[in-house]
């Protein structure tokens, strides 16, 4: 067991410190030749000082026991902290028409991005929650039902219901769907999905059953796509024998999936009429005054083929950048064009090349080779915190590893999905690579959180070999 904690500590530190080297390298190259500071002039400089201090905090995080985070006292002041940061940068000064940034000195904190590590480590903590504590709140539930008079028989109903899941949706909730919001009214979507993808992902790996979860979520989406097809304009079929055809089918298969993971028909029900719900305040959003004008761009340009718009006069700006991403990476070939001979990004066609498209960037110097090179270095890291998850035995640090896992997994893979053009146009930074000292500081206090982790379950895992005669240094009461 220690060897296998020491190994997937040292694949997570060697890959880490290789990325650094590689976005240092990345950032000089495509910002060598910039005039302005729009064109990112000094960047390369300020990164410098953002890898510097960021594995500082590296260091001091792994000597910190990461219980200490769900102390209540702690978990209190980080979330009310991370709430006002949120609060407060709604009231700056809007940058590209958005509200994201506070300015400290040189730096422009970012508190969307910070929310990602703190909801994880919440969250973990209520996740990880000894059975005892949810009881109480049974029987508190139980003790204000009797207290005005509600039937017994409805009490015992009501307390049946809400079993350890259930108060772990609706405590990782409360915490949860606040954050999402003020990202979202920033505005900052791409932010806002990989904080929810975070919270339900982590969620749905605390679940006993994990099947009627995913089956509950299958007809959440079938009540979307039946709202669509039937209120929404959906398609409009020629024959009357493919809509019974159609409509067959998707009966047979809510009834097989129905019995497979044994639901019961009212949350069958439930979530069908949420997911039908759900579509109908989608198409609020798409069609009000919710989404701004450029939002909806971005995920048009998804949709809606950018290999028509041919004419630079009108082509939108998320299929230029897209269409200019592509074509550096294409341009590198196998082995690149070498480096600071890459073309999109000296000659600015490749917008952002030291920031989001910074994957494009490296592509074109290094080609297929050096961009696989990149991929292999963050699966590296995103399977060794995964393995560490399943060896570590104290749910409280496996809970975190493994929403450092998702957080990891979801950014590379919407910013290199941005880059090669399947995915929509996002602010999603990659990790350790991209210029910006919210990104590595965060990605760094991730994996110093993961290698303290690693290090206090690794000194758990000496004592219960008796080399310690002392009990689990872990246990450090919390929620």
């Amino acid at each position: 067991m220690t060897s296998r904690f020491s190994l997937n500590s040292f694949i997570i530190n060697f890959s880490t410190t290789l990325l650094l080297i590689i976005g240092l390298i990345a950032v000089y190259s495509s910002t060598f030749s910039a005039n302005t500071i729009a064109e990112g002039k000094g960047t390369i400089n300020k990164q410098l000082v953002f890898v510097i201090i960021g594995i500082i905090i590296y260091f001091v995080l792994t000597k910190i026991n990461y219980q200490i985070y769900k102390l209540p006292q702690i978990a209190i002041i980080i979330y009310l902290m991370l709430l006002a940061l949120l609060v407060g940068v709604l009231f700056t000064d809007p940058v590209n028409e958005t509200t994201r940034w506070i300015q400290l000195g040189f730096v422009n904190i970012q508190p969307s991005e910070y929310a990602k590590i703190v909801l994880i480590i919440l969250n973990g903590a209520i996740l990880s929650g000894k059975p005892e504590s949810f009881d109480k709140v049974r029987m508190l539930i139980s003790a204000v039902l009797s207290f005005i008079k509600i039937p017994i028989i409805i009490v015992e109903r009501i307390h049946a219901f809400f079993n350890d899941d259930i108060l772990k949706l609706i405590f990782t909730a409360v915490i949860t769907l606040p954050v999402v919001f003020l990202v979202f009214i920033q505005p900052s979507l791409g932010n806002s999905l990989i904080i929810l993808l975070i919270w339900v992902l982590m969620y749905f790996m605390s679940l006993k059953n994990q099947l009627k979860f995913a089956a509950l979520i299958v007809f959440f989406l079938l009540g979307i796509n039946i709202f669509f097809n039937r209120f929404n304009g959906g398609l409009e079929y020629m024959h009357s024998g493919i809509n019974v055809v159609l409509a067959g089918t998707t009966l047979a298969v809510v009834l097989i999936i129905g019995y497979v993971s044994r639901l019961k028909l009212y949350l069958i029900i439930v979530f069908l009429v949420a997911g039908f719900l759900a579509g109908t305040l989608a198409q609020y959003v798409w069609t009000g005054p919710v989404l701004k004008d450029y939002q909806k761009e971005r995920v048009e340009s998804l949709v809606k083929s950018c290999a028509n718009e041919t004419d630079v006069d009108v082509i939108r700006a998320e299929c230029w950048q897209i269409r200019q991403s592509t074509i550096a990476i294409g341009s590198g070939k196998v082995w690149g064009k070498g480096f600071l001979k890459g073309t999109q990004s000296k000659l600015k066609y490749l917008p952002y090349a030291y920031t989001d498209f910074i994957f494009a960037s490296i592509a074109e110097e290094f080609g297929f080779v050096g961009g696989l090179f990149i991929i292999l270095l963050f699966l590296s890291i995103i399977l060794a915190i995964l393995f560490a998850s399943n060896q570590v035995k104290e749910r409280y640090g496996s809970y975190i590893l493994i929403g450092v896992f998702f957080m990891f997994l979801l950014h590379v893979f919407v910013n290199v999905g941005m880059n090669i053009g399947i995915l929509p146009v996002t602010g999603i930074p990659l990790p350790f690579i991209s210029y910006g000292g919210n990104s590595v500081f965060v990605n760094l206090i991730a994996i110093g959180i993961v290698q303290s982790v690693i290090r206090f379950n690794n000194d758990v895992d000496i004592a219960r070999r008796g080399v310690l005669t002392s009990e689990s240094p872990l246990e450090i009461k919390s929620f």
